[in-house]
């Protein structure tokens, strides 16, 4: 009987289900560049994420920079607060309207992080052309437009009891 349970079971295939490739894809990336940016520049990857932000966007308050990069707030203070004390990052104004932008030490290290970010794009992307990436950013961005309402998914699960 519990053969026959299992066999009709709906199980998870790891190679079809999209959010599978998305997760081991996300997680590898991250993982390359953290032990990139530890061993060049002595950063985390939220570091090196903050960073990017602000070379794209000066002067952003703590918030502005969480929304860009998705991270929750405690992050981005324990990570500006290493950026400032290295000197990469200056602020300017007072609480919650505080600004950051990169110092020139900061700039330095963001066109590094820059310039490494595309070569490892450009290896990700290896045998994928111009109309492959075009479709693929724009299946990405639907994804991620598609993410909060994923996440507010509340299923209707029976209780089965508790796990043993």
């Amino acid at each position: 009987m519990a053969e026959d349970a299992r066999q009709s079971r709906t199980v998870l295939n790891r190679h079809t289900y999209v959010p599978h490739y998305v997760m081991i894809t996300a997680n590898a990336l991250a993982a390359g560049a953290s032990r990139l940016y530890r061993n060049h520049f002595d950063l985390g990857i939220n570091e090196g994420r903050i960073t990017a932000v602000l070379g794209h966007e000066p002067d952003r308050t703590a918030l502005e920079i969480g929304n860009a990069v998705a991270m929750n707030k405690s992050i981005i203070s324990r990570s500006l607060h290493t950026l400032l004390e290295r000197g990469l990052v200056s602020q300017s104004g007072g609480g919650r309207g505080r600004r950051y932008r990169l110092t020139e030490a900061g700039e330095r290290v963001h066109d590094a992080v820059v310039r490494m970010s595309l070569d490892r794009e450009a290896l990700l992307l290896q045998g994928i052309d111009d109309a492959e990436r075009s479709t693929l950013l724009r299946l990405l961005g639907r994804m991620l437009d598609n993410v909060t309402e994923m996440n507010s998914y509340v299923p209707v699960i029976a209780k089965t009891g508790p796990v043993e």
